[in-house]
């Protein structure tokens, strides 16, 4: 598995070198709140991709931390009924029951 992943990191480094390479025209951003000077096209690219990474990672944070403590919750619940169920299970006969079971065994 790590060789996969060391596989996939180098093919992603030449990936992105490539890109940088081939992108090197100077280009101006004109955004609402701000002006960027003149930079590589291949950095604006990349920043975008990095902005809209951490925007799409902060949306999936809270319905994923929700999951986990709903799980959480569970869990606990799921423990609660096993030892409940165990104290049923250990719980002595009733006497009219032993008495009926040990007149079936005779």
């Amino acid at each position: 598995m790590s060789f996969v992943r060391l596989g996939l990191g180098a093919a992603a480094v030449v990936y992105a070198t490539v890109f940088a390479l081939a992108n090197l025209e100077p280009v101006s951003l004109d955004l609402v709140f701000a002006e960027l000077g003149p930079m590589p096209m291949a950095l604006a690219v990349l920043a975008a991709v990095g902005v809209g990474a951490s925007v799409s990672s902060l949306a999936l944070a809270w319905p994923v931390m929700q999951a986990r403590v709903q799980r959480r919750r569970d869990l606990r619940r799921i423990e609660e009924l096993e030892r409940e169920l165990h104290g049923l299970r250990t719980l002595p006969l009733a006497a009219g029951a032993r008495e009926a079971s040990r007149a079936a065994e005779a």
